[in-house]
């Protein structure tokens, strides 16, 4: 009953997250669409522009052939400097050919003063009319550019003009006067150049822009195409989408769109059902089998088919299983390892405090028989007492020692540090202990490792407390070296070394992780390191040469392992 309602839960969920998905891309992709038809018009609005753009000059390249067919004409080079009206009525008719562009002739003397202006509408005057508006100053002014044609302003009208000297028709003779061409934008020129879905505006601007520029006027598109004039100004032609066209065009995406978006959200709900209560069967197993191993651990987990992504969670489980009983394992090692590190931990502290214990009493006991015979003892009580204070002060030094290693900043796990700069810190804690004992130690080594210095510092410290004690004058080096996986920390003597029957009597009882009866310091510190060896998961091996030193070489892997130790005699 409760699989069968978690199967309907899933199928409908299912089908919610089809509908949800379906919705979701259908909104995408219609802000995609959407963006895509803003750029696309943006796109089409621009190529328009630039098409106005060639289209205008084709224009202002067919004025000025006109114009040159003018200026270049036998009848009007004698007619200079100033023609008949008579004549310019008949022979200066712009307009009066059918596909001429030209609206408005203009003269201008050798002077550069201006000396007729004609018209279809008015042959003859100066002054400007309504379809010929250009002030007669700004006219006479054009007359400078030589055989050019392009685009003009002047008292703010837009026209196109094109200017041509006034020359006989094989090129002899001197010029008599320029003759300017005129073609104003009126709509049915502008219009000419505007393509299919747009509208056209003229406007003068103080100067003429590079590329086309692209705006929007709330849902339309307008391109604007600015083209230079004469005089260093320009003409704006400004392209604006036709509305109707761009709302009709984006609403008939969305409505293609939507239409796919429902049907497909609807064949998506039925696939969704379908495959949900479909894929809820193994899935459904594996929850069951799941919540009997809370009871029963050891029940292996139901064998799974039909759904790839089943087996897929079968295998996970299982490696999961296997990994957490591994873990388990690795636990109680660990704590195991630990229970041993702390033990030798608690009988060092015993054999410490009777170590301690006892050179404090004799000092106490010294103390009061000096107050009991007034201030005088035998030399040799005064010795004995001497050598006490020097006992309990090279067990204090040791404590030190292990004390700065565990307030290390790295305590509890590895870190990567520059061995001369370690092995100099160790060297610094027992300077002091090796000037009192008349030695030294130095230090050495290249290169940068892992290091635990909670652990492997009281290592150090009492290797070498132990070879400064083992005689006067007595020199230890420390040095290291990183290998691969691992590091190799060496410390070397030049002392008497250890006596066989010692050194049989130090690695037996380092064996068992016991101290050494009897023998202050010295089985009390290898006990210290054996422990914190086995908790490094490291190897000590030590090469005794009676008479000429004792050398103890320490490997330490960079990870953890077995977590066993031992001491062996080399």
């Amino acid at each position: 009953m409760i699989l069968a309602g978690l199967r309907s839960r899933v199928a409908t969920l299912a089908a919610l997250i089809a509908v949800i998905a379906t919705t979701a891309c259908a909104i995408l992709a219609s802000q995609a669409l959407i963006t895509g038809l803003r750029q696309q018009r943006e796109s089409s609005a621009l190529a328009a522009a630039e098409q106005v753009r060639h289209r205008m000059n084709r224009l202002v390249q067919r004025l000025g052939f006109e114009n040159a067919d003018y200026a270049i004409w036998d009848e009007l080079y004698a007619a200079m400097p100033r023609p008949s009206p008579q004549w310019a009525a008949i022979n200066l008719n712009p307009g009066g050919s059918q596909g001429r562009l030209t609206q408005a002739f203009a003269l201008v003397d050798t002077d550069g003063r201006l000396v007729g202006r004609y018209r279809r509408s008015t042959q003859a005057g100066l002054e400007p009319a309504v379809d010929d508006p250009a002030p007669p100053g700004a006219l006479a002014r054009m007359a400078s550019q030589q055989s050019q044609a392009g685009l003009a302003n002047p008292g703010g009208y837009p026209m196109l003009f094109a200017t041509h000297p006034i020359v006989a028709s094989d090129g002899s003779g001197p010029a008599r006067g320029s003759l300017i061409a005129v073609a104003y934008l009126t709509p049915g020129i502008v219009g000419d150049l505007v393509s299919r879905g747009f509208s056209i505006e003229v406007s003068a601007v103080p100067r003429a822009a590079g590329d086309p520029l692209v705006a929007w006027r709330e849902d339309r598109v307008a391109a604007t195409v600015s083209i230079p004039t004469f005089d260093g100004q320009g003409v704006a032609l400004t392209l604006v989408e036709d509305g109707e066209v761009g709302s009709d065009l984006v609403w008939r995406a969305l409505a293609a769109m939507a239409i796919g978006g429902l049907a497909a959200a609807a064949a998506a709900i039925l696939i969704g059902v379908r495959l949900g209560w479909s894929w809820m069967r193994p899935l459904s197993a594996l929850a069951e089998a799941c919540r009997r191993r809370i009871e029963r651990p050891d029940e292996p987990l139901p064998p799974v088919s039909g759904l790839h992504e089943a087996e897929v969670l079968h295998d996970a489980l299982a490696r999961m299983d296997a990994a957490a009983r591994e873990h388990a394992r690795r636990l109680g090692e660990a704590l195991d390892r630990e229970r041993t590190v702390n033990a030798v931990h608690q009988r060092f502290l015993a054999q410490l405090a009777r170590e301690v214990g006892d050179p404090i009493h004799a000092l106490v006991a010294t103390i009061d028989r000096l107050a009991a015979e007034g201030g005088r003892l035998p030399p040799e009580e005064v010795a004995a007492a001497r050598e006490r204070a020097l006992q309990l002060e090279a067990r204090l030094q040791e404590v030190l020692g292990l004390v700065e290693g565990a307030a290390e900043p790295e305590t509890g796990r590895f870190g990567k540090r520059r061995i001369d700069e370690y092995l100099s810190g160790v060297a610094d804690l027992l300077r002091p202990l090796a000037q009192q004992r008349g030695g030294s130690v130095l230090a050495s080594g290249e290169g940068a490792c892992q290091v635990r210095p909670a652990l492997l510092t009281p290592i150090l410290v009492n290797l070498v407390s132990n070879a400064l004690r083992a005689g006067r004058g007595v020199t230890v080096r420390l040095a290291a070296r990183a290998e691969a996986g691992m590091s190799v920390w060496t410390v070397q003597d030049d002392g008497p070394g250890i006596e066989p029957e010692l050194a049989a009597r130090i690695a037996d009882a380092c064996s068992r992780g016991e101290v050494l009866p009897g023998t202050p310091g010295i089985g009390l510190g290898l006990s210290v390191v054996l422990a914190n060896l086995r908790a490094l998961d490291g190897a000590i091996v030590c090469h005794n040469s009676p008479g000429t030193g004792v050398r103890f070489e320490l490997s330490v892997p960079e990870r953890s392992g077995s977590g066993s130790s031992t001491l062996r005699l080399g």
